[in-house]
């Protein structure tokens, strides 16, 4: 997302190009880890995190 408003302030896209390609956008980096953010839209069950600790919560630990 972040190069896509890079493009659209320095006039390389317009406000309509921009709109699109936030339409079809749907990772979302943020620092290590990528997002599914439209996930749930398509799949109907949103993005799932898991911790390194969530292991023992999911055996019942």
């Amino acid at each position: 997302m972040r190069e896509m408003l890079k493009r659209l302030l320095s006039g390389e896209i317009s406000i309509k190009e921009a709109k699109n390609l936030l339409r079809i956008s749907t990772m979302e980096e943020i620092e290590d880890v990528t997002l599914d953010i439209r996930r749930g839209i398509r799949a109907g069950i949103p993005e799932v995190v898991w911790n390194e600790g969530d292991a023992d919560l999911r055996q019942g630990h």
